[in-house]
């Protein structure tokens, strides 16, 4: 997934989704690598340790890819992360899960509930879209997967209960994570051995693993449940970016798909976030990444992916990410 450059190992996986036009993915800050930061920073005598040390917060650079997310993180928020013209970053709490669904380009409004345009570059809570109690019956499904519900049935619409579920949801999570940081730092001390370290580490990412799993799918199967909004579906939208990724300049695209170039424009908007020169050079980028990570040298890819030459390629990556392709390419994400 091309979307993230390093700063601390993030535990993140992906998979194309059965039901949607979409990608769900899941992701944490890896609490084992802040643990283990933690002790470095400890054994130092770091006076920064409390900024960014193991109660920190891991910061990720998200590429634009033209796409929309719905976002459902474990500490009990709904956001829309909307399509970004420039490179943003996500910044990840220790202990808290990340679930996401990320719609292909022009997919993403009928189930946000908003046009592209309205979203670009914003992160906006799910319930001023979708309304609150359609927003909160969400939320309350996906605590339900990792927290058992009252034998009432009731705890899910208690405000109350609900506010509680969430905050012990949290404590125990970020308890982990310190748990997990006072191992590494007797092991440091000699009083722990390393290979229990490595035990425990393994077992929490696995834990963790399994249950962002089983969240993802609900958000999966509870999206694919939900009527999209017919008034927010472009049916142009997949012959634009294919128009697009055709390399076809915008009067050429606009006859092809029986518009005018106005009239492109402003479906483009509605359905992208901005116009079809814009989607062109941010789906042009993530072709270009793509094709460099297969093991391309970037000349080729820039051959390959309609760039003029290596230099043009350089200038668009420096101006849509803020940093060079080569540094994007030294990070592979985790399995």
């Amino acid at each position: 997934m091309p979307r993230m450059t390093r700063t601390l190992a993030p535990m993140y996986r992906e998979r194309r989704s059965t039901r949607l036009p979409a990608t769900v993915w899941t992701a944490q800050a890896d609490p084992n690598d802040q643990a283990s930061r933690a002790v470095e920073r400890a054994d130092r005598s770091d006076p920064g340790a409390a900024e960014g040390g193991g109660c920190g917060q891991d910061t990720h650079r998200v590429l634009p890819d033209g796409g929309i997310d719905i976002i459902w993180s474990s500490d009990g928020r709904l956001i829309v992360a909307g399509p970004d013209t420039a490179a943003t970053f996500a910044h990840w709490a220790p202990g808290v899960r990340y679930v996401g669904m990320r719609f292909d380009p022009g997919h993403g409004p009928a189930q946000a509930g908003a046009d592209a345009e309205a979203l670009r570059d914003g992160r906006h809570d799910l319930a001023e879209l979708w309304g609150d109690a359609p927003a909160r019956r969400l939320a309350d499904r996906l605590m339900a997967v990792s927290l058992p519900r009252r034998s009432s049935g009731t705890a899910g619409h208690d405000p109350v209960t609900r506010t509680a579920v969430t905050r012990t949801r949290t404590a125990v999570t970020r308890e982990a994570a310190v748990h997990q940081a006072a191992v590494h730092q007797a092991a440091a001390h000699g009083s722990v051995g390393r290979g229990s370290v490595a035990d425990g580490a393994a077992e929490l990412r696995a834990a963790e693993h399994q249950m962002a799993a089983r969240e993802a799918a609900e958000l999966e199967a509870a999206l694919a449940a939900r009527a999209p909004d017919p008034g927010l579906h472009d049916p142009l939208a997949p012959a634009i970016v294919a128009g697009t990724r055709d390399h076809l300049r915008v009067g050429t695209l606009a006859q092809e798909v029986g518009l005018s170039e106005r009239q492109l424009l402003r479906r483009s908007r509605r359905a992208f976030g901005y116009g079809p020169m814009t989607l062109a050079r941010i789906l042009r980028l993530q072709d270009a990444l793509r094709a460099a990570r297969l093991g391309h040298g970037l000349a080729s890819v820039a051959a390959m992916t309609g760039y003029a030459d290596q230099a043009h390629l350089a200038r668009e990556v420096r101006a849509l990410t803020g940093v060079t392709a080569t540094h994007l390419l030294t990070y592979v994400p985790p399995r």
